[in-house]
C-alpha cells in the first residue's frame, strides 16, 4: 500500500510481539497491527477552514509546530484522517495544499532536533 522509503523497508510498523498498543504521547487511538509514522504539514489560507483542520490532526497526533503535526497510526485512522481533511480544505484554492510524509524507522530515528522540545515516541516499534 506504502511505497518503500530510502532504507529500501516498507514504510509500515506493526505492533512488538508484546502486544502493547504503539502510539504517540496522548496519541492512544488504534490497536491495529499496522502503524505508520507520518509528518503532516499544512498550508491553508482561510483562517476558519485553518483552525479546523488543526483541531481534527490534534486528535490524531503531536502539534510539533503549528501547521505541522507528528501522526502514529493504522492504516485505517490514516484514511479516516485523510477523509475528513479532504472535505475540509478547498482544492480549487491555488495555495491550500495538505502533505503526507510516510517516514521509516530508518528515518525516524535520525530526527534532529534543536531546542527544548525533545523528540519521543511513546512505545517501540517494529519494521515489518
Amino acid at each position: 500500500m506504502y511505497p518503500y522509503c530510502c532504507s529500501g523497508t516498507r514504510a509500515e510498523l506493526r505492533e512488538p510481539a508484546s502486544g502493547t498498543a504503539i502510539a504517540a504521547p496522548g496519541n492512544e487511538r488504534s490497536d491495529a497491527a499496522h502503524m505508520h509514522f507520518i509528518l503532516v504539514t499544512y498550508d491553508i489560507k482561510n483562517d476558519r477552514r485553518r483552525t479546523k483542520i488543526h483541531k481534527v490532526l490534534e486528535g490524531y497526533g503531536v502539534a510539533v509546530q503549528y501547521s505541522v503535526f507528528e501522526c502514529f497510526i493504522s492504516d485505517d485512522d490514516y484514511d479516516g484522517l485523510r477523509s475528513r481533511l479532504q472535505k475540509l480544505m478547498d482544492p480549487k484554492h491555488p495555495l491550500d495544499s495538505i502533505r503526507y510524509y510516510h517516514l521509516c524507522r530508518g528515518c525516524v530515528e535520525r530526527v534532529d532536533v534543536d531546542g527544548n522540545r525533545p523528540f519521543e515516541i511513546a512505545s517501540p516499534f517494529v519494521i515489518s
